[in-house]
């Protein structure tokens, strides 16, 4: 699916509704972050998850080499904003 694809079926979808993941057969994450990663794919994530393929990363994160536990960032704060 494209990113085009994703928001023409989105705008048809109620607007504060939370996005997660099917995994398993059931819904095990919510979709907390979004990035462009260095393979040119569009990422949703939750927060503090990690990534170790350089690839997959977005592309300001460090390769690899430089940090092999990469990590989405933290959850917010309560009063801090999550985007």
């Amino acid at each position: 699916m494209t990113v085009k694809e994703a928001i023409k079926q989105l705008r048809k979808m109620p607007q504060d509704a939370k996005l997660v993941q099917l995994w398993n057969s059931h819904l095990r994450s919510e979709a907390n972050v979004i990035y462009l990663s260095k393979d040119g794919r569009v990422v949703l994530a939750d927060f503090n998850e990690h990534c170790m393929n350089t690839e997959e990363r977005p592309v300001d994160a460090p390769p690899w080499e430089e940090d092999s536990f990469w990590e989405t960032r933290d959850k917010p704060e309560i009063g801090q904003s999550g985007v």
